[in-house]
């Protein structure tokens, strides 16, 4: 008797009854029925023919190399496989190599047979040309719809969707009218988020209201009227796609706060400054490594090498100096490496300069290691 294993697969993005994994397993055990096969396993996919590694294709595979089964059963090859020609081949040695077919209602392919194999290339290479069609096309018509208005996704908090298009929700649109008042009269996005947890105001996700939720309200250009999104590998924005909330003047006053705010936040409070030891500067005394760290004061910025509370604790061992002032540590360190380069003396006390006791011995080990190595040669 012959021993199949079935393969079903659907793409995320094919909404065709008759293609369901249920429907494609129920046709092919009704078929391995009829011929009288005994099915091993059923393997399942929900995702693109193109992607090489698949749960249930790679699960497949695993049994191919074990000898469970004869042929593989499917209702089109371009379930089993819409690949790259190197992916197909890959597949089709292991296919040719186990002995096994790939077998559909309507054809059998044998690996051993040249134009059997032949036919079987052409599919794929149709099925591939066919994915990229309605991919091109899928996107044509994605890009149609953002121009006729239609929201893509869940409406933002506001709004509502009717007929894929968005409606303000009068109860949110009032909240949303607020915080751009709000913040265009001055007030920052914590004592904005204060101000409506206080009131019991519900927040987007029924919960506290945040600063970056608030953010992401007063920078989304949909509150205008407008739809912004990137589609085809190119920037699309459509006026008027939808009532605005917010109208133009307001919008504009709360950019140019939001702007010039993060622009003071980024010279103030970034830590992108890097120092000349940013990345592999440790303690000697907890091992934790230390951090750039930006302190302001009456506008002027000043860095230190610093500790991470959340990474050692708040309970830092004595001997642990907190905070480096970065500027005089780099200089410290600038001028120890000229003294090495110029002085022999200074050279060999670095090379011997006990800063970690593990680290000089897992380098001492080594050495061990490769001066055995090079007495065995």
């Amino acid at each position: 008797m012959k021993k199949v294993a079935i393969y079903c697969r659907i793409s995320t993005d094919e909404d065709l009854q008759k293609y369901s994994l249920p429907a494609q397993e129920k046709e092919l055990k009704e078929f391995a029925s009829r011929k009288g096969w005994e099915v091993t396993g059923t393997y399942r996919d929900t995702i693109s023919g193109s992607k090489a590694s698949r749960p249930g294709l790679d699960a497949l595979r695993d049994d191919l190399a074990a000898g469970k089964f004869d042929a593989i059963l499917c209702v089109d090859q371009d379930r089993l496989s819409r690949l790259e020609p190197i992916d197909w081949e890959l597949l089709k040695r292991e296919l040719r190599e186990a002995k096994v077919s790939i077998i559909t209602p309507a054809q059998v392919v044998n690996f051993d047979d040249e134009d059997s194999e032949l036919v079987s290339d052409i599919f794929n290479l149709f099925a591939r040309h066919q994915r990229r069609k309605i991919k091109k096309a899928m996107r044509r018509g994605r890009e149609e719809a953002f121009r006729q208005g239609k929201w893509p996704g869940q409406p933002p908090f506001g709004y509502q969707l009717k007929d894929q298009k968005l409606e303000p929700e009068p109860s949110q649109a009032e909240v949303v009218q607020r915080i751009f008042e709000l913040y265009a009269r001055g007030l920052g996005t914590w004592e904005i988020c204060n101000r409506l947890n206080t009131e019991g105001v519900p927040s987007p996700y029924r919960k506290t209201w945040k600063p970056a939720g608030m953010l992401r309200i007063l920078t989304n250009p949909a509150y205008t009227g407008t739809i912004s999104v990137h589609v085809n590998g190119k920037h699309v924005e459509v006026h008027q796609a939808h009532p605005a909330i917010i109208h133009e003047e307001l919008w504009a006053r709360c950019q140019e706060i939001y702007q010039r705010r993060s622009d003071e936040y980024k010279q103030y409070h970034t830590t992108a400054k890097r120092g000349l030891l940013s990345d592999v500067l440790y303690c000697s005394e907890c091992g934790q490594r230390l951090h750039v760290k930006t302190n302001t004061s009456r506008g002027r910025a000043y860095y230190h090498y610093k500790h991470r509370p959340r990474q050692c604790g708040q309970d830092l061992p004595a001997k642990c100096k907190v905070s480096h002032q970065l500027e005089a540590l780099d200089a410290k360190v600038i001028a120890a490496v000229k003294a090495i380069g110029s002085s022999p003396e200074a050279a060999r006390q670095f090379i011997y300069f006990r800063n970690d006791g593990k680290e000089r011995k897992k380098l001492q080990a080594r050495l061990a290691g490769l001066e055995k190595a090079r007495q065995s040669l």
